[in-house]
């Protein structure tokens, strides 16, 4: 798939509300995308709502045959941002056995 019609493809996209598809090409390889996951929500840290940015992908259009994949793969970086926030969040005893940011607690 050329970049462009990746870029078309993904401008067209939506997930919940407050959540966003940030892409830009990348700086060192101008034929990759950079793909990052950004939403509003509460700081698993402060408590404050605040813009998270879960995640960020390297996505090369060019090895993506199809819509459908590149769909597939996008909804792959959403699930892989909700797992991230889960593992924030999923608490024994008031702590995160699985804290993203640090590995496994116990």
């Amino acid at each position: 798939m050329h970049i462009q019609d990746a870029l078309n493809i993904i401008k067209r996209i939506t997930y919940k509300p407050d959540w966003y598809l940030e892409v830009r090409r990348s700086d060192a390889y101008r034929e990759l995308l950079v793909v990052r996951i950004k939403f509003f929500a509460q700081c698993s840290v402060t408590g404050n709502k605040e813009i998270q940015v879960c995640s960020q992908h390297l996505l090369d259009p060019e090895v993506i045959p199809t819509e459908d994949a590149l769909l597939r793969r996008l909804s792959q970086f959403y699930l892989q941002a909700e797992h991230h926030e889960c593992a924030e969040f999923f608490k024994l005893d008031g702590v995160p056995p699985f804290d993203p940011h640090r590995g496994l607690a116990r």
